[in-house]
């Protein structure tokens, strides 16, 4: 989408976050977009993004303090879904027992786009932000990426079990989803 006024005119585009390597090049209204751009700005820091500290900061913000589990936290039949889901993808229960739902449902997501063959260095986000450093173009963001975490890590244990269940549905139907967002 474009929105103009006077001589300046303002692209809007919805990013992926995981694409197929198949996915490039992008349409051609896209790339002119992109060149005609001084600037480009992103959903948050795509360079906070990469800094090992703020991984390390959403693994401190995902852990339950020393002591309290997940099992503790989700209802029982979000428990005994996520436990179903876990036993089916082979993943140990017990390794993610001290992890927040708001994480395991992200994690879930990302291992299940993965193993259809997307992957985040594919990512619309990271593509243009790599070309917008190699073309020395001005880039900024939307939000912190603290505000973002901050946001995940807040979230009610009613909103977490919410959040799961809803991912572990949509597992069941990414295949569409994922070819109906790409096609749209």
């Amino acid at each position: 989408w474009s929105i103009q006024k006077g001589s300046h005119r303002l692209y809007l585009l919805g990013s992926i976050h995981f694409l197929k390597s198949d996915a490039y090049p992008l349409a051609a209204a896209i790339e002119n977009a992109y060149s005609s751009s001084q600037k480009v700005v992103f959903e948050t820091d795509m360079n906070a993004m990469l800094d090992p500290a703020v991984a390390q900061k959403m693994m401190q913000l995902a852990l339950y303090p020393e002591g309290q589990t997940l099992d503790r936290k989700l209802r029982p039949d979000t428990l005994n879904r996520l436990k179903a889901k876990m036993n089916e993808l082979g993943l140990p229960m017990q390794q993610f027992s001290r992890f927040k739902a708001w994480f395991i449902a992200l994690t879930l997501a990302q291992l299940e786009l993965q193993r259809m063959g997307f992957n985040p260095a594919y990512g619309v986000d990271m593509h243009f932000f790599g070309r917008a450093k190699n073309d020395q173009k001005q880039t900024g963001f939307l939000e912190p990426i603290d505000f973002q975490l901050n946001l995940l890590a807040k979230m009610s244990t009613t909103d977490q079990d919410a959040l799961l269940i809803q991912t572990l549905d949509e597992m069941d139907i990414i295949n569409e989803l994922a070819s109906d967002m790409l096609a749209y």
